[in-house]
């Protein structure tokens, strides 16, 4: 092992033979991982199963958002921090996946979130490291074995389980823009809204996700501020009672001065879900939000018998359909999985809704992916002039 500056470099001194001795270990343990992550699973999905959906999901977020404040970069970040994403975006799929008890729990105590937690980190680590090795020296076995496609396969698989965000979140709209205007008249026809309505409800979706607690916290503290004001005036002026108490008190000046709505609106963003309430946050029809969401337990391939049970390496329901439906109301608790999957979740539900357009769609497709790379580089390049220019002027 050596090290250079902050880069560290290691070597193995083991024998061939010692080598093999370690891949003939890995190869007999490589069953047991599996199974030790089959069994993990299967604890998430019985825990989430007799907890609260929304108070989960409600309490994994403001747990990620509390972890990334004050971190402006991505190398400030800990496997923690990963892990905090994970309780939004992996258990969201099991809530997807699994029928929930009908004698579930109304709240989350700390040591249920503290055990769910705990498995669920469980899970990605030994996904990530033990069954990664075992795997690998489990394929060396094969007379075929590739180790250029074996490398492909592991970046393939830790990707798809850990890295989310494709873009800048500054650049998700203007992207959208660019790829989703071509089909403006079907979403209008299916939906009722055309793409700048869509776009509109993304960019309230992104502030709310990504301001949303900042603006309430500022709300909050000059709700405090007027109506602490007004209870002194009150206070000092002697119009009170001997029996008021302060929280009476509180409540006369907030009814006397009609602020009940605002009270309700910090409170329902600050205690409830409004901040992830897609009809307070947004205008998009329910019949969008319908195709865009899953109900518990409606999702019925991510724990269908077979290989990967459950498993992050099988196609996550909120790759799928970003929202989740509960008692009636539509929410967004992850970003990145939104804008990540937007454009295949939107075409799959418009060509579900009319079969006929999928050839539409892959024509337009195909046109925009000739035609938009021309236009980017004219932006950045004014006075260039392309082949397809010159040959129009031939």
């Amino acid at each position: 092992m050596a090290r250079f500056g902050k880069l560290v470099v290691t070597r193995s001194n083991m024998s061939k033979e010692q080598f093999g001795e370690v891949q003939k270990k890995l190869v007999e343990r490589y069953p047991q991982v599996c199974q030790e992550i089959d069994d993990t699973v299967s604890k998430i999905a019985a825990l989430v199963r007799r907890l609260p959906p929304d108070e989960l999901l409600k309490r994994a977020y403001w747990e990620m958002a509390v972890r990334h404040i004050n971190k402006p970069t991505e190398a400030e970040l800990k496997a923690d921090d990963a892990v905090a994403v994970r309780m939004i975006d992996y258990v969201q799929s099991i809530i997807a996946s699994v029928i929930p008890e009908n004698t579930a729990e109304s709240q989350v105590t700390d040591e249920q979130w503290q055990e769910l937690r705990g498995l669920v980190e469980e899970l990605f680590s030994r996904l990530n490291s033990d069954y990664q090795i075992c795997l690998t020296a489990f394929n060396r076995q094969r007379l075929d074995f590739n180790k250029e496609h074996e490398e492909f396969y592991f970046k393939a698989q830790l990707y798809w389980c850990n890295v989310r965000g494709r873009r800048y979140l500054f650049h998700e709209i203007p992207f959208f823009r660019d790829v989703l205007f071509p089909h403006d008249l079907v979403l209008k026809e299916l939906y009722g809204i055309g793409i700048n309505e869509l776009l509109a409800a993304l960019k309230q979706i992104q502030d709310s996700l990504t301001l949303g607690l900042g603006k309430m916290a500022e709300d909050l503290f000059k709700f405090r501020e007027v109506t602490l004001s007004e209870l002194r005036k009150r206070i000092e002026s002697g119009d009170i009672q001997e029996t008021d108490s302060v929280r009476t008190l509180l409540n006369t000046v907030i009814e006397e001065n009609k602020w009940d709505n605002w009270r309700e609106d910090i409170f329902g963003r600050f205690a409830g879900l409004d901040l992830f309430d897609l009809e307070k946050v947004t205008s998009l029809p329910r019949i969008l939000l319908d195709d865009f969401s899953w109900e518990p337990g409606q999702n019925t391939e991510f724990f269908k018998e077979g290989d990967y049970k459950g498993w992050p390496l099988r196609i996550w329901p909120i790759f799928q359909r970003p929202f989740i439906k509960l008692k009636k109301r539509y929410y967004c608790f992850e970003l990145y999985n939104l804008f990540d999957n937007l454009y295949r979740t939107l075409q799959k539900t418009i060509v579900r809704r009319k079969p006929e357009y999928a050839k539409t769609w892959n024509e337009k497709q195909k046109q925009l992916s000739e035609r938009l790379p021309i236009e980017l580089l004219r932006s950045l390049l004014p006075d260039a002039k392309s082949l397809e220019h010159l040959l129009s002027m031939a």
